[in-house]
């Protein structure tokens, strides 16, 4: 292996390309497309001057960092806050990696059988395989949503992307951007200056309206569970839930717990806690939304997580001898489960026992959309934050979007600190106000433009009250989802079929003169 300087450039950038991962900074976005400028601008002397063959500093350079840099939050969360084993936890690591290393591995390879066509071809393929592969990504499970490029450009210009054309778009622009740089040249140049001159004028575009109506009146609260304090939660549980919710002001239009009830605590609640239940509820007009699983989603008798959006006659009329998770007819159950916590995907379902948390369902019931004094609320529950597709179904009928969880089991990791961006991400992609609501943490209220208007402190037992302004609006990501990106892909990749088809031809036809 010839380490020579130029190989040495290519594989330092990857380092500098991995380094917003160790940080929380509102400029770490800058460093990434830098770094993946570099990253394309190495790939590229490797490919001009025949110096592919030097695939082991490419590949063990590459596969090195990411590992130590990008997978310890999962490691993490699978062998110090699970009960799964060190080798299984290393194995669904490398399984993850491998995911999170597609849209890199692809654009390479498009890359490296086009070598002989011309830059802009070259370059254009390896776009449409980089953005494939996230697409395909972003929407299922195995996905590692936490990586994607877009993840880093929360705080940066290319925000304003968001509402149009979602995180894919993002990844889009700033992929095309990093293209540009490592392309440095007079066309390059203006094509540059045009996109920013495009996101300047996108920054300006507002796309929710609030309207003259009474605020509705929420109160959030954070139960504050850790690891320990299940263990005795049996005991101690309800009588914190009733401690908490008498906190809450008379004049509250709707209190959100979070997902507080497992399936053992369901049937282990006193009677006593149902009549103070009701007893709460005769003294004020308040709609209640909280998590429970739920036995009567499916046939299978499997548990559901799901949410639960109770009015005050339905709270006042309760029978104290139904389960809980009967109390409504108004529920939505999870629809994105997490692998190896939740479920077992593909072909592990056959190792059922060897994931003991893996023991739920997916919910087959209609996202559904609640009415709570007029204003329209979205709900869904924890992991589902992480996918579009799941989140964005009715948040162009929604004034509100609301997710209830409970990351105790993460208590202590970067979990609670992941979906809080995500979450930012789900209010620039739909313009709407986001509130979630978790056991442990983070619960906050998240406005529309993705800043935080305010935010629990994680482990924290408390109540916060706030009122929520009437908006409306909806953006054009809401309407269209990823289906133009998808089409502009397309189209994409039949023009560069198509334009190397007839090189091709050409080339034989000249041969054969």
């Amino acid at each position: 292996m010839n380490f020579d300087k130029n190989n040495i450039i290519f594989s330092s950038s990857l380092i500098f390309f991995t380094i917003p991962l160790w940080w929380d900074d509102h400029f770490s976005w800058v460093f990434n497309i830098i770094g993946l400028a570099i990253f394309l601008s190495g790939s590229e002397y490797f490919l001009r001057n025949k110096l592919f063959k030097n695939y082991s500093v490419f590949s063990v350079s590459f596969f090195v960092v990411w590992v130590l840099l990008s997978t310890y939050y999962l490691f993490e969360t699978l062998y110090i806050n699970t009960d799964i084993g060190l080798p299984l936890s290393v194995f669904l690591v490398g399984i993850a990696n491998v995911l999170m290393l597609l849209p890199y591995i692809f654009m390479v390879i498009v890359s490296y059988h086009l070598r002989k066509y011309s830059t802009y071809i070259r370059l254009t393929a390896a776009f449409s395989a980089w953005m494939t592969i996230d697409l395909l990504t972003q929407n299922y499970n195995y996905s590692l949503s936490t990586l994607k490029l877009n993840y880093f450009h929360i705080d940066s210009p290319f925000s304003v992307y968001f509402p149009i054309g979602g995180g894919l778009l993002v990844s889009a622009i700033v992929l095309f951007t990093a293209m540009l740089l490592a392309n440095f040249n007079r066309y390059t140049i203006s094509v540059l200056v045009m996109v920013i001159f495009i996101t300047l004028l996108a920054n300006d575009r507002n796309y929710t309206e609030y309207q003259k109506k009474d605020p509705l009146k929420v109160s959030v609260v954070q139960t504050g569970e850790n690891l320990n304090s299940i263990k005795t939660r049996d005991i101690e549980f309800p009588n914190n839930i009733l401690s908490l919710l008498n906190q809450v002001p008379l004049d509250t239009d709707l209190v959100v717990l979070p997902e507080v009830l497992s399936n053992q605590i369901i049937y282990n609640f006193p009677k006593s806690f149902f009549i103070r239940l009701r007893e709460w509820s005769m003294e004020r007009d308040s709609y209640l939304i909280f998590g429970a699983f739920n036995n009567s989603d499916n046939e299978t008798g499997i548990p559901v997580v799901s949410a639960f959006y109770v009015t005050p006659e339905e709270l006042r009329t309760f029978s104290d001898d139904e389960p809980l998770w009967r109390l409504s007819n108004y529920y939505y159950g999870k629809q994105a489960l997490i692998p190896f916590a939740e479920t077992s995907p593909g072909i592990l379902k056959h190792f059922y026992n060897t994931f003991d948390n893996s023991s739920l369902s997916k919910s087959y019931f209609k996202h559904t959309v609640w009415d709570v004094k007029g204003y329209l609320v979205s709900p869904s529950i924890c992991y589902d934050f992480y996918f579009p597709n799941v989140v964005n179904k009715n948040g162009i009928e929604s004034n509100l979007l609301l997710n209830i969880g409970s990351q105790t089991w993460l208590a202590g990791t970067q979990g609670p600190g992941v979906l809080h961006n995500f979450s930012r991400v789900r209010a620039l992609e739909n313009a709407s106000p986001v509130l979630r609501v978790d056991t442990f943490g983070i619960s906050e209220l998240i406005d529309e433009k993705g800043r935080v208007i305010f935010q629990l402190p994680e482990g924290k037992s408390m109540v916060r009250s706030f009122e929520l302004q009437y908006a409306t609006g909806a953006t054009p990501y809401a309407r269209y989802s990823d289906y133009p990106l998808i089409a502009l892909l397309i189209a994409n990749a039949i023009g560069v079929l198509f334009y190397s088809s007839v090189k091709g031809s050409v080339a034989k036809l000249v041969e054969g003169r």
